[in-house]
């Protein structure tokens, strides 16, 4: 959902993942655009206008 916040750790344990692997997702996807840096290492799912969306959706690659 846009603007939660996402932490290593719970993404890790829903997952099933460790925390390494997770935590070059969240790099790659903060470098795409789709993840947003905040403050300290605090990371948020990105905020998109609803037009945006609406493009990326209904034209899929």
């Amino acid at each position: 959902m846009q603007g939660q916040r996402l932490t290593g750790q719970a993404v890790a344990l829903e997952l099933g993942f460790s925390t390494a692997p997770v935590r070059d997702a969240n790099h790659r996807l903060i470098h795409e655009g789709l993840v947003e840096r905040g403050k300290g290492y605090s990371t948020r799912v990105a905020k998109f206008p609803e037009d945006e969306l609406e493009e990326i959706f209904s034209n899929p690659a």
